[in-house]
This record gives structure tokens, sequence and C-alpha cells, in this order.
């Protein structure tokens, strides 16, 4: 019987993805991750798509020249964040403050981790938002974000760049297109909290780096996140459309 019903499904699915690509002439995406993915389910070159990231506006936040005295992390505290990753590779860097931002259902079993490594250079602030979190982030020197699952387009990482904060992302998702390993921050593999120490260590040692980072992020996100940025890559999608 569960045979039949998966089959079924299974059936039902196919027929629902055939009948909406040949009534969809474009799809879009937020991330090439996610169009390359779909190619692999779909089939590459068995339907059209293009890219538009989503809309924010990253010349409404003012970025911070202060260097930053710590590291930060801010987000939801599940397990598919990777939060217990980021304190194995702080448990190999005691030298780097962290602090971590944000509530969720994996909060008590982190904090009960850094305690059991003894991580006192690591600050658990609960959630924080608005002009709270607005200070937090242009106080600190870079942003981790250690996706295990594949984020598709991190807002975080946004946030981060519209204050002139490099990022240290994990492979996963679309983290990696944004961060562009060496230009904007630095990427590592996932599961590897020795790689992340690793990337940790070297911002947090190199300042000069950090601070020619922390340029070329406010002025990527702010050239290619805007509203006209936008509208204007919007529109040329509906002109390829209609041509």
């Amino acid at each position: 019987m569960s045979y039949s019903v998966a089959s079924s499904v299974e059936a039902y699915v196919h027929n629902w993805m055939n009948i909406y690509r040949k009534n969809v002439d474009t799809f879009l995406f937020a991330s090439e991750f996610m169009a390359h993915k779909t190619e692999e389910f779909w089939g590459k070159e068995t339907f059209r798509w293009g890219l538009l990231r989503n809309p924010y506006d990253a010349r409404k936040h003012f970025a911070s020249n202060e260097v930053g005295d710590y590291a930060l992390y801010f987000g939801r505290l599940i397990d598919e964040k990777g939060v217990d990753v980021l304190l194995k590779a702080a448990a190999l860097v005691r030298d780097v403050p962290l602090l971590v931002v944000g509530d969720g259902p994996a909060l008590a079993k982190l904090k009960g981790q850094a305690d059991a490594q003894g991580l006192t250079q690591v600050r658990f602030l609960g959630a924080r938002w608005g002009n709270e979190l607005d200070k937090i982030l242009r106080g600190c020197r870079f942003v981790v974000v250690p996706s295990l699952w594949h984020e598709n387009f991190p807002y975080v990482i946004l946030q981060s760049f519209a204050m002139g904060k490099p990022v240290i992302g994990s492979n996963r998702g679309g983290i990696p297109e944004l961060v562009a390993h060496g230009a904007r921050g630095l990427v590592y593999e996932a599961t590897n909290p020795a790689a992340l120490a690793s990337a940790m260590s070297k911002l947090w040692a190199d300042s000069a780096l950090t601070q020619r980072m922390s340029l070329t992020v406010k002025q990527y996100a702010d050239s290619e996140f805007n509203d006209e940025h936008f509208y204007e890559n919007l529109m040329q999608i509906y002109n390829g459309v209609l041509a």
C-alpha cells in the first residue's frame, strides 16, 4: 500500500512539474546554487531560468569604520545553523571573543556545550532586534555564518555587508557565491571546525585584510543591492520574456 501511495505521489508531482514548465517561460532564482540544483532535478537546458536576487537596499545602512573587538553570530539557534561547529572552532581560537545573538530550541544545548568546553570568551546575548542588533553588528570585526544546511539566500550576509562587515561562511548553498572567498570574506568546509578556526584566526590577526574586506563588502552591497538595481534587473527579465 505504501509503495502505491508513493508511486501515486511521484506521478502526480512529475505531472504537475511538466504542466508548470509548459506554462512558465522563465523561472527566477535568488541564487545560482538553487538554479543549478533545479537543473539537476529537472534536467539541464529543459527550462529557462534567470537570476533575481531578493530585494534589499543596503544603502539605508551605514558602515562602521571600527575594526571591532569580537566575532559575531546572529540568527536562529537550531541544529541546521551549525552553531555547534562554531563553538568547536571557538575552542581552538580562544583569543577571539565571540558573541552569539539569537534564540531557538538549541540554545540550552549550545550553552551546555560552551560550559563543558570552558569557552569563557563566548557570550550568549539572546534575541536582539532593530537598533540594538545594528549596534552589535557595527561593533564586530566579522560575522560567521556556519550553516550546515543549504541556505539559498541568507539575509544575514546582506545585513553584514551593508554594515561593512566581512563574513566567514560555510560552503553550503548560496553562501559561497555571496561571500566570494578571499574577496568579501572566507569560505570553509561546513563540518570542519579546524578550518573555521583557521579562518577566524586569519581575519582576527590581520586587521589590514579585514579593513580592506570591509570596504569591499560595503561597496558591493550598495551597488548590487538597492531598489533601483532590483527594478532594473526585474524589467530586464520582463523584457526578455516579452521578446
